[in-house]
């Protein structure tokens, strides 16, 4: 008898909506379900999760555990009313992620990027355990979260600029950014927050962590907004290297850069959006 049982990732919170009654923000979160359990992976900006989940029929009080790939706003937003419905989720965070941060405007000055519950909030005296994602942690059985992402690829940067102050001065290089990963059959699945670290070194480190299995698909943010057109064509090289059957690209990759990889892969891209679900086997 197979092992494999199925994992249903929904997004809960993206840029787009998709469906009757589902509402968009600019803003992440994804929903992570399967018979070892139930993951919240990010909570958006705080004006869309609740809604959506409702509109969805998914019970966010039976979540298990919530992890955050990093401590921005668009992706902790919903944090603290989450945690209302499960007050027993297991936080799974790295220590940086609580930093009060900042990114730059058009105009040049800088504007919060935190949520101040997740940057006031004691969390050494939570109600409920909270993991600190320094290295790759198991969430549930098989679901991964890398911990902080080694910066090995040069022409990868943060995709921005953010600092830990508000007049810009003190440099912010997110080492909280981290992503989820997980087996199946075919191959790796790759859940991307924001991939402040760059996509490239995300998915160089979980081939490092998985023994180079293929990697099956890569869904999430990838922060290209602001890529140069080197940076771009190197990275769409790397994903032509990789063959990868399925390319979900949201949130902060940025319209041209999504453009690109309709372009470069278009038997491999789906869109994701707010109420899209993808299936996937496990083992």
């Amino acid at each position: 008898m197979s092992s494999h049982y199925p994992i249903h990732i929904t997004l809960l919170s993206e840029n787009i909506a998709r469906g009757r009654g589902i509402l968009a923000e600019h803003g992440l979160s994804y929903w992570i379900q399967s018979p070892s359990g139930n993951v919240l992976f990010d909570t958006g900006q705080g004006m869309v999760l609740r809604p959506n989940a409702s509109t969805l029929g998914i019970d966010l009080s039976v979540a298990d555990a919530i992890v955050l790939s990093h401590g921005h706003y668009d992706h902790s937003g919903s944090l603290e009313s989450v945690r209302t419905l499960a007050p027993d989720a297991t936080i799974f965070m790295h220590p940086a992620a609580v930093q009060r941060r900042y990114s730059g405007k058009k105009d040049g000055s800088m504007q919060a990027a935190y949520t101040p519950y997740l940057s006031e909030y004691d969390w050494s005296h939570a109600h409920t355990p909270c993991v600190w994602t320094t290295q790759p942690t198991e969430v549930s059985a098989g679901l991964f979260a890398t911990g902080e992402v080694p910066r090995l690829i040069e022409y990868e940067d943060t995709g921005g600029v953010f600092s830990l102050d508000p007049e810009g001065n003190i440099p912010d290089n997110i080492p909280d950014d981290q992503a989820l990963y997980f087996p199946s059959p075919e191959g790796t699945i790759v859940i991307l927050g924001c991939a402040h670290a760059g996509v490239i070194n995300t998915i160089e480190y979980i081939l490092k962590l998985t023994d180079n299995a293929p990697i099956r698909a890569v869904l999430g943010g990838m922060h290209l907004l602001h890529a140069t057109p080197e940076r771009l064509q190197r990275t769409y090289a790397k994903f032509s290297a990789w063959d990868i059957p399925l390319l979900a690209p949201c949130h902060c990759t940025g319209v041209k850069a999504i453009a690109g990889f309709h372009h470069e892969f278009p038997q491999s891209i789906q869109e994701a959006h707010a109420g899209k679900t993808f299936v996937f086997d496990s083992k």
